[in-house]
């Protein structure tokens, strides 16, 4: 890791664990979280157990549907979905306010499709030639965990923020959004929000609609 950077910057680096990260990871693709399935809510609850134990104030909550659904900008569903839950941590700064930054990710996964089409079982994760193998492991579990190795590696330096630190774990990307909607309709925003979405390692910035 480098040492170039100043104090804290270099001591978070330092920190970053990249076995915990694959831990991580083969955890989260061990869920079959496809939506609607009752792993899509055991998913998130692992999400905030995990959230917990960094030192985070997590908030679980079983998303109100009915109202989510009647809502004027709700958008939209493409799975029977019964129950969801949203997750939501955050780290206090020494400043009060909204999170300076929001890193956020999705649990939820479609389907592996025909078994016999995968070498090994979708659901258990397969490192082979420095990359990672199974159902979600791309979008997103692998930018869902790098997310958690982030906050994991500052809580770990010690690190004391100035502003608060935001991470959002939510469901029903794949159909929708809803778990997205839901946080922000629960009052949930940021300053900025970095989405650990993969992108051929491509940056896409974007700014809300004025």
């Amino acid at each position: 890791m480098s040492t170039e950077l100043p104090g804290p910057e270099a001591e978070t680096t330092d920190a970053v664990d990249p076995c915990r990260v694959l831990d991580d990871l083969r955890e989260l693709v061990a869920f079959p979280s496809t939506g609607g399935s009752a792993a899509e809510l055991e998913v998130q609850r692992w999400c905030a157990d995990r959230l917990a134990g960094l030192g985070a104030d997590v908030d679980l909550w079983p998303l109100d549907l009915a109202a989510l659904r009647a809502d004027s900008d709700y958008p939209q569903e493409e799975v029977d979905r019964r129950a969801a839950y949203g997750c939501v941590a955050t780290w206090p700064g020494d400043e009060d306010g909204p999170p300076a930054l929001v890193l956020a990710g999705h649990t939820d996964v479609v389907p592996a499709g025909d078994p016999t089409a995968w070498r090994t079982d979708p659901y258990e994760l397969r490192v082979e030639d420095g990359v990672a193998y199974g159902r979600g492991a791309c979008d997103m579990k692998g930018g869902l965990a790098a997310v958690l190795g982030a906050v994991a590696a500052v809580h770990g330096a010690g690190v004391r923020l100035r502003q608060p630190l935001a991470v959002h774990c939510v469901v029903a990307e794949e159909d929708g959004g809803l778990g997205a909607f839901a946080a922000l309709r629960r009052g949930y925003t940021g300053s900025a929000c970095v989405i650990a979405e993969p992108t051929a390692g491509a940056l896409v910035t974007a700014t809300p609609a004025p």
